[in-house]
């Protein structure tokens, strides 16, 4: 009895730290940002704010998981680099102003502005969930509103006349 007792519990125990981990597979919708904690996928730095922060949701040998930056130029950078190591399924930016999640399919983005304080690695990228709070923080602070695409393409040619021809995935 003592070991039908004994078996059955380590049988739960395995059962239940296998479980957790089919859970990924559901996974949709951006991430619970934990401040202070996260770090950025690409740079390694602490997300310490989410005003530029941002994440994606990949899905790699049937698992999905979110990768969390701290700025939209490292998502970018990120994605340029690793575009053949999983599936993009998803891509999440934090309003600048609101401060909440908005799909990158619907976000309006801000390039080459001069915010302060600075985007966290410098890119000069921020997002809104829609153009009027874009065009009204261009007003105050500079930059070229512009879709996603717009946006990859204006971070990609920075990083080439920064730099010189950077890492190409095709």
């Amino acid at each position: 009895m003592i070991i039908r007792i004994l078996a059955l519990s380590v049988l739960t125990a395995c059962l239940s730290s296998i479980v957790p981990g089919c859970a990924g597979d559901d996974l949709s919708g951006p991430p619970r940002l934990r401040l202070g904690h996260d770090l950025c996928a690409h740079c390694g730095m602490i997300v310490n704010e989410d005003q530029c922060s941002c994440a994606i949701l990949v899905e790699a040998q049937g698992r999905r998981q979110h990768l969390i930056f701290d700025d939209i130029g490292c998502m970018f950078d990120y994605q340029r680099e690793h575009v053949h190591e999983s599936t993009l399924l998803d891509e999440f930016l934090h309003d600048h102003s609101a401060r909440t999640w908005v799909n990158a399919r619907f976000a309006v983005f801000l390039v080459g502005v001069h915010v302060r304080p600075e985007t966290p690695m410098g890119s000069a990228i921020i997002a809104f969930a829609d153009k009027g709070a874009a065009e009204k923080t261009r007003a105050r602070c500079g930059g070229e509103v512009m879709d996603a695409a717009g946006a990859a393409l204006a971070r990609r040619a920075w990083l080439n006349a920064k730099h010189g021809n950077t890492k190409e995935q095709r």
